[in-house]
């Protein structure tokens, strides 16, 4: 037997973020992803939804989380009509960006499958209910929730751009280019579509 089955073991994606995995007797292992990164990416996600909806700066024509939207929602689906908030927004979100980016580029609305599974577990176990809540509090507050995950980071620039690779996407310096790419456009009232290179 390889040591790789008798103990703990954790492999690397092609994109070089580690994906957790289970001992022999299936026991989770260490964690991809400390919840900090997961969090962040999370917040960023839903902030960044909202204030592309209609009612705030009309990137995309969804009002999902509209002060109406959990009524149509919640008779469809009475369990989770927070994550179908979440995944009405980011399906919007991802097809304007897959519109301005070359195919096989990754932006805040679509990672590698193995992020988008994590935070769809998140969302789905409630935590996603108390940031889509913080993420909903009005324009302004939604704003400077983006300025604080902005952090010092200053970036410009419209439509299309490179922000960092893949492989440091669990950075906080990647985190912040692409919060503050988002945040100098929302202050222009431009479009920007910040993505990183496989």
């Amino acid at each position: 037997m390889s040591d790789g089955m008798q103990g703990e073991w954790e492999r690397t994606n092609k994109y070089g973020l580690m994906r957790s995995r289970a001992n022999r007797k299936g026991q989770p292992v260490k964690e991809e992803m400390d919840e900090s990164y997961q969090s962040t990416l999370l917040q960023m996600r839903l902030v960044v939804g909202y204030l592309g909806e209609r009612a705030q700066f009309a990137w995309w024509p969804t009002a999902f989380f509209g002060a109406s939207s959990r009524l149509f929602l919640e008779p469809v689906f009475a369990k989770t009509p927070t994550l179908a908030q979440y995944h009405g927004v980011l399906e919007a979100a991802r097809r304007l960006h897959d519109e301005h980016l070359n195919v096989g580029s990754y932006h805040l609305f679509r990672l590698p499958e193995e992020v988008e599974q994590d935070l769809h577990v998140i969302v789905q176990g409630g935590f996603g209910e108390e940031l889509a809540s913080q993420a909903a509090q009005g324009k302004e507050a939604t704003l400077d929730a983006l300025r604080r995950l902005a952090a010092t980071s200053t970036a410009s620039g419209v439509g299309p751009t490179a922000v960092g690779c893949i492989k440091d996407l669990n950075s906080a310096a990647t985190l912040q280019a692409i919060a503050s790419a988002y945040l100098t456009a929302f202050s222009q009232s431009a479009k920007v579509y910040p993505y990183l290179v496989g």
